[in-house]
């Protein structure tokens, strides 16, 4: 019996990704239940996912919150993207991978809006720190709750470059360095795109 406990747990120590990010901010509940859908995604759970993003819908509107379709409407509007229709023409047609692609596209359009609100905020003196500090640890939270944890034991060399560049993007916020931010950004959303590429819808902006 020893031995077994003993093996499962080695097996769990090699698959644990390295240095895996902690969240800085609470969970906001939209990207909790995102990474819920996908777990149940993994598992061939379509339906159990379907019916999570409908009460993912009520619990938001009650709280007065953009839900998952809202949210994805939005952001389409912002960046000329079309994630909102892949997200219905998904569940409609209960197609898992597209389901996925879409959750995975709405994460980078989200965490993307978060760092487009620093490459505003860093060159305004009034903004406070710690603002700029919440807004960061923000966007850094839906790549390490969503990316991260998806794709951390099966492409560990990728997330942790990009772990990298959001390291060196928390020091270009502390030091208010607007142009070294910027072209971290840019760098980031490449690399994002680049190394998810099959998991993404394209046409997304970089």
């Amino acid at each position: 019996m020893v031995k077994i406990l003993m093996a499962v747990f080695f097996v769990g120590v090699a698959t644990a990704p390295v240095e895996a990010h902690e969240m800085r901010q609470p969970i906001p509940i939209l990207l909790d239940r995102m990474y819920g859908v996908l777990l149940l995604l993994e598992q061939n759970k379509t339906a159990e996912a379907i019916y999570q993003i409908g009460t993912v819908e009520e619990l938001l509107q009650t709280k007065g919150l953009l839900g998952l379709t809202q949210t994805a409407a939005k952001l389409d509007q912002a960046y000329r993207t079309t994630v909102a229709e892949s997200l219905g023409a998904a569940i409609a047609a209960r197609d898992a991978a597209r389901l996925k692609s879409a959750i995975y596209s709405l994460t980078y359009l989200l965490m993307l809006e978060k760092l487009d609100q620093l490459t505003a905020m860093l060159p305004n003196r009034d903004v406070r720190p710690d603002t700029r500090k919440v807004v960061m640890d923000l966007a850094r939270d839906y790549f390490s709750h969503i990316f991260e944890e998806t794709f951390g034991r099966r492409r560990p060399a990728q997330v942790k470059t990009m772990e990298q560049i959001l390291d060196r993007m928390d020091g270009a916020v502390r030091q208010q360095a607007a142009t070294q931010f910027e072209q971290l950004r840019r760098q980031l959303s490449q690399a994002v795109l680049s190394h998810f590429a099959a998991e993404l819808l394209p046409g997304l902006p970089g």
